[in-house]
């Protein structure tokens, strides 16, 4: 019992002093937070109603919350709590899927790269055949950069693909077979013959492969760098667990960054990807895309390709970005409604029922906080699309904003659509610093723009314990 009682009094002194530090690295205990309103125009007023919510901690056992309610009088609350263990957030996972050539590629060893032994076309892949003939063509104990023609090696482009299924979604999908010790095999698991699909030419393409050899044979560097292939512009999203809205088109990148396509290669539009599921011979269940079985739902006006695809309206509409033109599909493919959105508006938020564009800008800021200059985005156009019942989208915003700050270079910026007012909001530092800029525009235009700086912001004496927890949180 004695032994017990001492062992709860250590641990109550040791979670006094944790509190204690924390306490003293924010400036403050309990839920002694303060945030000062810096207007840059409007009037508060517009935004009553709107609210913004932070959450901080230190050492990831003291958590702050604090939402900010905007309006002619902001106010905010405080909500404090410590946990004995470290709690950290979890964000959710966002499903991913995209497609990829192996085009650099770099590896040194103590040993040697031998292109006679058993394992090399394991560890290189798709890879093995090109480096092979750089290695041999390459002079003993010299660095030299060899030229390879791809097309003596490839038919086509080699593709891979990544991906993140749904949350709660298993894929269990074969091994890479070829991947090998570098992960460039031909087998992709989920899909493996992707290649075989769109079969993008190499014809003329290249690898200049720097090979770094001994004096007696082998290699104990390999740099690959590939040369005038084309690039497969993908864009994707999961239709659950049963197949994968793929948005696709072959380009080659200008001099001016942007992308020509190239419509005889493959035919630019959005594709349906049905998932297979098979046992192999040791009875498992196994995933993999249905190749046979894909369909082109849609194709591309000349000229463009999709950038980003969203599934909206509880999966009754699909939403194909353009660089200035949106179109409406539904899942079958039929073209519903195409509507323009301004060309340079780079940042996006799409949802169920919502589609936000934002032009913006980085701008320097000298002095923002006590840590020096930062990188700030900047806007100076919001539109704001919404989804009616008629399955089409209609215009509730669209209008210049003289350029007002939405946070740092190291935080994502936030929005949030009521039905007339969009807040946008973004941290000023999402690692260090939990003040925030917010911004709000209704179909009259910009109404108002303030930076709230939080008493929880560090200064380089007092070091730097204290956290911002996840996003910003937006509601109204």
């Amino acid at each position: 019992m004695r032994r017990s009682l001492l062992a709860l009094l250590v641990l109550a002194l040791l979670a006094a002093a944790v509190f204690a530090a924390g306490g003293a690295a924010v400036g403050g205990q309990g839920d002694d937070v303060t945030l000062t309103e810096e207007r840059r125009f409007g009037d508060p007023a517009a935004a009553a109603g709107l609210t913004v919510t932070t959450d901080t901690t230190v050492d990831s056992r003291l958590h702050w919350s604090t939402t900010l309610t905007l309006g002619a009088e902001p106010a905010w609350e405080t909500d404090f709590r410590y946990t004995a263990s470290p709690e950290r957030e979890r964000g959710t996972v966002t499903p991913t899927f995209y497609l990829y050539a192996p085009s650099n590629f770099s590896v040194s060893t103590d040993g040697s790269i031998d292109p006679g032994s058993p394992e090399f076309r394991t560890d290189f892949g798709v890879l093995a055949g090109p480096v092979a003939e750089a290695i041999a063509r390459a002079e003993p104990g010299t660095e030299q950069t060899v030229s390879v023609a791809l097309a003596d090696h490839w038919e086509y482009l080699p593709l891979l693909c990544a991906y993140t299924p749904p949350a709660g979604v298993e894929i269990a999908t074969e091994e890479n077979v070829a991947g090998g010790y570098f992960g460039l095999g031909y087998d992709s698991g989920l899909w493996p013959d992707a290649a075989e699909f769109f079969r993008l030419p190499v014809d003329g393409c290249r690898a200049e492969i720097r090979v770094e050899t001994y004096e007696a044979g082998g290699a104990y560097g390999v740099e690959f760098n590939a040369v005038g292939l084309p690039e497969l512009l993908t864009a994707a999203v999961w239709d659950g667990a049963d197949g994968i809205y793929l948005a696709a088109a072959a380009g080659y990148q200008n001099d001016d960054g942007a992308y020509q396509v190239d419509r005889d290669a493959v035919t630019p539009g959005v594709y349906y990807l049905p998932l297979m599921r098979y046992t192999d011979a040791y009875g498992n269940t196994l995933t993999r895309v249905d190749t046979d079985a894909i369909r082109l739902l849609w194709q591309v006006p000349d000229g463009g390709y999709v950038q980003q695809l969203d599934v909206t309206g509880g999966g009754t509409r699909l939403l194909a970005q353009g660089s200035d033109t949106c179109w409406v599909l539904t899942p079958e493919g039929a073209e519903v409604q195409a509507f323009s959105k301004p060309q340079d508006a780079y940042w996006d938020a799409v949802d169920d029922t919502t589609a936000v564009f934002l032009t913006t800008d980085w701008v320097e800021e000298e002095a923002a906080y006590p840590y020096g200059s930062r990188s700030a985005y900047t806007v100076y156009h919001a539109a704001v699309w919404q989804l009616e019942d008629d399955g089409r989208y209609a215009c509730r915003i669209d209008c210049a904003v003289d350029g007002a700050p939405v946070g740092g270079a190291t935080s994502d910026v936030e929005t949030y659509f009521d039905g007339t007012r969009l807040l946008v909001a973004g941290y000023l530092d999402g690692y260090r610093d939990p003040g925030f800029d917010v911004l709000v525009c209704d179909g009259d235009g910009p109404q108002y723009a303030a930076r709230f700086r939080n008493s929880q912001t560090l200064d380089a004496e007092r070091g730097d314990r204290i956290r911002v927890d996840g996003n910003l949180r937006l509601g109204g």
